[in-house]
């Protein structure tokens, strides 16, 4: 589960970087029981940046899902698109995260190195792009 937050017109990504290992990634998480999974989006971005639903606006016609193999097993991430509501907003890390970045789009494409979340970025901007 992951979200894409972004700000102004185009593409900004929020990416936060896990203490141990260093890892840079999108906001995420599981899934917690009877959850869907824009409201485990909206759960974990509570929990990882200290942003409730309340301070951002979820693009409700952007969601992309990639589908990858795990020890053998299916795993389904999606991805969301939101805006925060008042640029001036706090963003309070959770304690697992040491680091966070607001990258455009090129930079958020060095940053995720997979070329699957790297046209997720792109169908990103590319929406926002053509939002009306």
């Amino acid at each position: 589960m992951v979200d894409i937050i972004g700000r102004h017109q185009k593409v900004k990504s929020i990416t936060v970087e896990f203490k141990i290992p260093m890892n840079v990634v999108f906001i995420s998480g599981h899934l917690d029981k009877g959850e869907s999974p824009l409201q485990a989006a909206e759960r974990e971005t509570k929990e990882e940046a200290g942003l409730d639903k309340n301070d951002v606006e979820y693009y409700n016609k952007f969601e992309e899902k990639i589908t990858y193999n795990v020890n053998g097993r299916s795993k389904d991430v999606f991805y969301y698109l939101a805006r925060i509501r008042n640029n001036q907003q706090n963003i309070k890390l959770s304690d697992e995260h040491q680091n966070l970045t607001w990258s455009n789009l090129q930079d958020a494409c060095n940053l995720v190195k997979h070329d699957e979340m790297q046209n997720v970025l792109r169908k990103a901007e590319q929406f926002i792009l053509n939002y009306q």
